[in-house]
């Protein structure tokens, strides 16, 4: 635990790079945040102008830029919406900014981040959440890595506002393929981001190599469930969801139980602290108050898609899960 134990200093990329044996490739329950108002727009008009081209032929960075640049201060995850919160008369209302904080910081409370020297962030966003882990829970060092350039760029702009950018870095590259030597971090978190990778377990191994001994993995991340029981969906539940993972780039070798999850870890040498099923406080408040209701002023196939996937989501077919593995000393 002494590489943990180390002094909090900042760490320049040089130091941690060259060693990779890949390469870098509102008040009610109905109510609507902009953010996801705006998002909602932005895939609307692109499928109005790409169609069925759009559904089957980009990757996660293309969908990503497609999403474009959120607002100021916008996060790009559910939110965490704890019992009660926002459903509870007389309870204030809870906003999706509010509660997309709320999710950074538990995540970073799970990983123990004020006492991290050396943090990687894979899958960052536009670098909202780094900001707060730097500021809130003190991170010394945070390096970020990104397969979508715009968030590259965008993320280090607003470091540079926040006038963070000797202690929040970011470069372009691939989870899967991480450009780091053995050893570099003592934290990697992959919020919300994961199942996009090629693969997840993929990444979980590249995770164990560059974490130092005693070093912790922590994703907060989205899974299937079983919610007809035997393991099995009925085909109208497997052809949305297939067309679901098409449209937000989700390989098929990525969809598995929260039991083979746990597998996977334990078989990247990973000792599992924490590996907990959340939807209860994250995706199915997200649906409750992002998707339960039509977005009345977007074109019919959209407001028919996000009536499908509420439906999807409280089906049980998806779960969200928070998890946590350490790196044996």
């Amino acid at each position: 635990m002494s590489e943990l134990q180390d002094s909090k200093k900042n760490v320049k990329p040089d130091a941690l790079t060259a060693k990779s044996p890949g390469t870098q490739d509102s008040e009610n329950r109905g109510a609507r945040a902009p953010e996801v108002g705006e998002m909602v727009r932005r895939v609307g008009q692109s499928k109005m102008r790409r169609g069925l081209g759009l559904l089957f032929g980009h990757s996660p960075a293309q969908l990503y830029h497609l999403l474009g640049q959120p607002s100021e201060k916008a996060y790009l995850n559910l939110g965490y919406w704890p019992a009660g919160s926002n459903r509870t008369p007389g309870i204030p209302a809870v906003t999706l900014e509010e509660a997309a904080e709320e999710l950074v910081r538990e995540i970073g409370r799970l990983a123990e981040l004020s006492t991290a020297n050396r943090l990687l962030d894979v899958g960052f966003g536009f670098g909202q959440q780094d900001v707060l882990w730097a500021r809130e829970l003190n991170c010394a060092s945070i390096f970020g890595v990104n397969i979508t350039a715009l968030h590259v760029a965008g993320a280090t702009e607003r470091a540079a506002q926040e006038r963070l950018s000797e202690r929040i870095q970011y470069q372009q590259g691939d989870a899967c393929r991480l450009a780091f030597r053995e050893g570099a971090f003592d934290r990697v978190i992959a919020l919300e981001c994961a199942f996009h990778f090629n693969t997840r377990h993929r990444f979980i191994s590249e995770a164990y190599r560059v974490l130092a001994p005693g070093g912790i993995l922590v994703t907060a991340d989205i899974i299937t469930g079983d919610p007809f029981g035997g393991g099995s969906l009925p085909w109208s539940y497997r052809l949305f969801g297939s067309l679901q993972n098409r449209f937000w780039q989700i390989p098929s070798e990525n969809w598995y139980s929260i039991e083979r999850y746990r597998q996977i870890l334990e078989q990247s040498g990973f000792e599992v602290d924490k590996l907990e099923d959340v939807s209860d406080s994250v995706l199915l408040p997200f649906v409750d108050r992002c998707l339960d209701r039509p977005f009345e002023n977007q074109p019919w196939l959209l407001r028919r898609s996000l009536a499908k996937a509420a439906a999807y989501c409280r089906s049980g077919a998806l779960r969200y899960i928070f998890s946590k593995a350490v790196k044996r000393p």
